[in-house]
């Protein structure tokens, strides 16, 4: 099914999408915990599906399609930040997500995942077991999925980064062994196996397959946990 506008949930496994030789659009990522705010409902009511934008934010966001599709391409990311921030004003009365998550999330996140859960749950004061509760009902994943996600986003970042200083798509001095050791992996075939889980495929083959646009690619600066 064809939406001008969509709107995808947290994606933990690999999702291909099929797209016409020629397209224009514009992408925002919203961290999961900004999802209350500007969309009204939790990153977990999205499941990982993709939804028709208009069934989230309304009406609105077919008007605000309009307006960016018929601007010029230089324009069109300011009118999507203003049409975004008009919607998160609309959601201002939206109870944000439960300080427990936010904490949970902010000392895996810093750890690069490889925090115990049983230290992240002592550490907001709640078990285990609750935390996970917390983190489902919010996220649509558990702790210890979230712990994996993040340390393997941990692990992606740094490999991006060698690629993108590299001269070609064997980057020299890379080290899988070493990267995986870095970010908590046991070996190189448990960074692979985590690979496969998230990306669909082995490190080396994404290198070979993105190497152009990840070298093309402005770099991404991200800022603090927006919750």
């Amino acid at each position: 099914m064809r939406h001008d506008v969509c709107i995808g949930g947290f994606h933990t496994r690999p999702v291909y999408l099929q797209r016409p030789d020629r397209e224009e659009g514009v992408q925002v990522e919203v961290h999961p915990l900004a999802a209350r705010r500007l969309l009204g409902v939790p990153a977990a009511a999205l499941s990982e599906l993709t939804h028709d934008g208009e069934d989230v934010l309304g009406s609105r966001i077919r008007a605000l399609h309009s307006r960016v599709a018929s601007a010029h391409p230089r324009d069109r990311a300011e009118l999507v930040a203003a049409g975004l921030a008009s919607a998160a004003g609309r959601h201002e009365r939206v109870p944000g997500p439960r300080r427990e998550v936010v904490g949970a999330w902010r000392l895996l996140e810093r750890s690069g995942g490889r925090m115990r859960v049983a230290d992240v749950a002592s550490e907001v004061g709640v078990t285990p077991r609750h935390l996970s509760t917390l983190c489902r009902a919010e996220l649509g994943i558990g702790t210890k999925e979230l712990a994996d996600l993040l340390r393997f986003e941990a692990a992606h970042s740094a490999l991006r980064k060698v690629v993108r200083r590299a001269s070609g798509p064997r980057p020299d001095g890379l080290r899988l062994a070493d990267l995986a050791h870095d970010h908590g992996y046991a070996d190189h075939a448990h960074l692979d196996a985590a690979y496969r889980r998230y990306a669909g495929t082995s490190p080396t083959n994404w290198i070979a397959e993105e190497f152009r646009n990840i070298q093309a690619w402005p770099p991404v600066h991200g800022g603090d946990s927006p919750a």
